[in-house]
């Protein structure tokens, strides 16, 4: 009809009308196109939307896990010190040292705790996968996910070698935590279960190069400690983020 109109208005030289014409379609296409973008922008925001919701949902998540693996490593460098001192205080007074077996045992029964480091958000990871990081608008957010993420990997891999320092050191202790078996549980009906029955009082504190062993799986007990501190404020630095108000 448009069209029509037009070829009547040219044929009848009737200019002002054909301008009038073309102003009609010209801002036609323009409304589209507005149109169009606001309901691009619409969607983004509501997936944005989604995306820092689940993220905060996985944050909580995620800074609990650190701070649960904060709590254990710190317990097992507590351990390792009240070891070393338990050992210290027999050396320069066995006359008057007091045996707290079973303080002693419950220490060395944790001095090999530790958890494995928090990974990145899974939607996080999904967000980079789908080249969608950029429908989060707030650019230090995207950064301190970024710097989470590429801490996380640099983690991991500390955690292992550290692991292995840990093995290695406790490896002189072996044999003073005394186990037994116990009946297998109802989660795993055919696997039996070890408990620390009991604790060689002697050996530990005689042991020449149980000192040494104990030092150094307190100092990599340490270093865990140390990653996890530096993973959980990176995790708050997103909290932080994620937490401030958003400007439309």
């Amino acid at each position: 009809m448009l069209l029509r109109r037009v070829t009547k208005h040219a044929t009848d030289q009737n200019w002002f009308a054909v301008f009038i014409d073309f102003l009609i379609v010209v801002v036609g296409v323009f409304i589209g196109i507005q149109v169009a973008n606001w309901n691009a922008v619409s969607k983004d925001l509501a997936k944005e939307q989604v995306y820092l919701t689940r993220l905060s949902q996985e944050l909580n998540v995620t800074i609990e896990r650190l701070e649960s693996g904060a709590e254990i490593f710190l317990s097992s460098v507590n351990a390792c010190q009240f070891l070393l001192d338990a050992r210290h205080e027999f050396q320069n007074s066995p006359e008057t040292y007091v045996v707290d077996e079973a303080a002693l045992k419950n220490a060395f029964d944790i001095i090999n705790s530790g958890r494995v480091p928090a990974s990145s958000p899974a939607v996080f990871e999904e967000m980079v996968a789908n080249g969608e990081l950029t429908l989060i608008r707030n650019t230090k957010l995207r950064q301190a996910l970024y710097e989470f993420d590429e801490f996380s990997n640099v983690a991991l891999h500390a955690w292992k070698t550290l692991r292995d320092q840990l093995l290695d050191a406790i490896e002189p202790t072996i044999g003073i935590l005394i186990y037994k078996k116990i009946k297998p549980n109802q989660l795993n009906p055919n696997q039996d279960s070890l408990i620390a029955h009991g604790f060689d009082s002697e050996r530990f504190h005689t042991q020449s190069d149980l000192s040494g062993a104990l030092s150094y799986a307190m100092e990599a007990q340490e270093n865990q400690l140390n990653l996890v501190q530096r993973h959980l404020e990176l995790a708050r630095a997103i909290l932080v983020q994620l937490n401030k108000p958003m400007q439309n």
